[in-house]
Formats: structure tokens, sequence, C-alpha cells
């Protein structure tokens, strides 16, 4: 479920032809803890579309401290935006 409506967000430098991230904060059906998640859609010089991502669990608590997701989701984004899912594919075929 939808903890906040997610952030929608492009990069200013790039190397992919197209590239956006989203940022959601989802809670889990049983309420037991909120996934911070950064998606990361890119296409490069085919026409696939291809997505990579990150998630970070935090504890539910009625007064949940977001102070680690804050500190560190400008390195997430930038360790997402250095991925490359075909990195993964090409060991995985392998």
């Amino acid at each position: 479920m939808f903890a906040m409506k997610p952030d929608v967000l492009q990069s200013k430098n790039s190397t992919a032809k197209e590239e956006v991230y989203f940022c959601m904060l989802l809670l889990a059906p049983d309420k037991s803890h909120y996934e911070y998640v950064v998606n990361r859609f890119y296409r490069d010089n085919d026409t696939s579309v291809k997505s990579v991502f990150y998630s970070h669990r935090i504890p539910f608590s009625d007064q949940v401290n977001f102070n680690e997701v804050m500190d560190n989701r400008a390195n997430w984004l930038k360790q997402l935006q250095d991925k490359k899912v075909e990195e993964y594919i090409a060991e995985s075929i392998h």
C-alpha cells in the first residue's frame, strides 16, 4: 500500500537516452514495516525499457524516523544510476 504519493524524478546528467526514477514509501499489508523504494527505469541503445530498484525496510512505528532515508537518498539514486541491468542479465545467462 502506498503510504504517501510517489515522487517522479528525472536525471539531469544521465547517460541513458531516457531515464526516470520513482521514489515510493510503501506500507506492508500487515503494517509490520515500511519499504522505501527507488525504482529506476531507463532506455539505452535498444527499444526495451529496463528497470533496477533499491528497497530499504523501515520498522513500523507511529513516529517513524526517516532520517536514514533522507541522509542516504541521494547516494541510493547515484548507485542506481551507475547500475546497468545488462551486467546482471549477462551473468545469469552464462
